[in-house]
This record gives C-alpha cells, structure tokens and sequence, in this order.
C-alpha cells in the first residue's frame, strides 16, 4: 500500500452526516464498520452502551432522532481503528448532557495517544479540546 493509503487508513473523519444503508439497523451499521476493520476500537455491544444506542439497536436511520444519528456517526468513527480524527461540528443535534460526554470521550481518545482537530461551535467543547495531544501541546 502506498504512504496515501496507510494514512488515510488511520483518519478517522466526521463532517455531513453519512449516507446510511437504509435497510440496515444501528447494529448492522457498526457491525458493518466493525467488520471492515478487523483491529476495532471497540466491540459494536461498547459502542452502542458508549453512545446511548442500546435502546436504538435495532431502528433504522430514517427512524432515529437528529442526535440518535449523530451518536450512531460518533460511533461509528471512533469505532474504526485510527490516531487521527478529523470532526466537523461533532456536537451536532446532541443534548447538553450528551456534548459533555463526547468530551469525554476525545479527551479519552487523546490519552489513548491518538491526536483530534475538530471545528465547533460549542464553547464548552472547545475549552475542554484545547489540548490536542497527550503531551500538553495546546492551541
């Protein structure tokens, strides 16, 4: 493989919501993602409990709220394998409570060693990603 596709191998990238499969369900979403990557993040049963999906395993997209799909996109991207991501607006149709909690998770993900540039419009987010890699190199 060449330099090109061993990177971008390991991007992981959030912009417009994904065109979903619209037969598949929540599961079958992640399973698909899951089964295209064979070194996942996490199992699919992980990132339905991280992303409040559980209840929503087995809805269709088109039957999901606006933040259900945005979680489901989440998901989705920090399940593949990566150590950059790259996010457009990830707080996107969530709640307040889900917003604090996807902090939590980039900050997890930069501990993790992986490195996270996103754009937002959400203030808290954005204090919170000021730190953009594990050895305290801010913005």
């Amino acid at each position: 493989r060449c330099i090109r596709d061993r990177f971008w191998g390991r991007v992981g990238l959030l912009f417009e919501e994904p065109a979903w499969y619209p037969a598949l369900t929540t599961r079958e979403h992640l399973e698909l993602v899951g089964a295209v990557h064979a070194e996942a993040r996490m199992t699919v049963e992980a990132a339905l409990e991280e992303f409040a999906l559980v209840e929503r395993a087995d809805a269709v997209p088109l039957n999901l709220s606006t933040g259900q799909r945005q979680r489901l996109s989440l998901a989705a991207t920090l399940l593949r394998p990566s150590t950059l991501l790259l996010l457009d607006e990830p707080e996107r149709g969530l709640d307040a409570a889900f917003r604090a909690r996807l902090g939590d998770l980039l900050e997890e993900y930069a501990r993790e060693g992986g490195t996270v540039l996103m754009a937002t419009h959400d203030p808290g987010l954005a204090e919170r990603a000021r730190q953009v890699s594990p050895t305290g190199v801010t913005a």
